[in-house]
């Protein structure tokens, strides 16, 4: 969701972008960018310590803003899915 968003952002303006680390796990993304292998985009919220936010520029234009519904069919859930929702809507607001 956030590649699709950063890749369309930035050839929308002419910028010239490669991908040069993949990984499906958050904490190798993060430690890619700690070690200096290039830039990622993460919600606000998910930002650790480690890593700063780039202010929007030229060279790193606004993303826009990215929604996240949470849907169930049931009006009773197990708890675990409802633990999971609280969770979900704690981290990203």
């Amino acid at each position: 969701m956030y590649r699709a968003r950063a890749i369309k952002v930035l050839k929308d303006c002419g910028r010239s972008w490669r991908i040069s680390y993949t990984n499906t796990d958050i904490s190798g993304i993060q430690t890619a960018i700690e070690e200096g292998l290039g830039v990622t985009v993460l919600a606000h919220k998910t930002v650790p310590d480690s890593l700063r936010i780039l202010p929007v520029s030229q060279r790193f234009p606004r993303l826009g803003r990215v929604g996240i519904h949470l849907v169930q069919k049931e009006k009773v859930v197990p708890d675990s899915v409802a633990r999971l929702v609280d969770y979900v809507s704690a981290i990203v607001g």
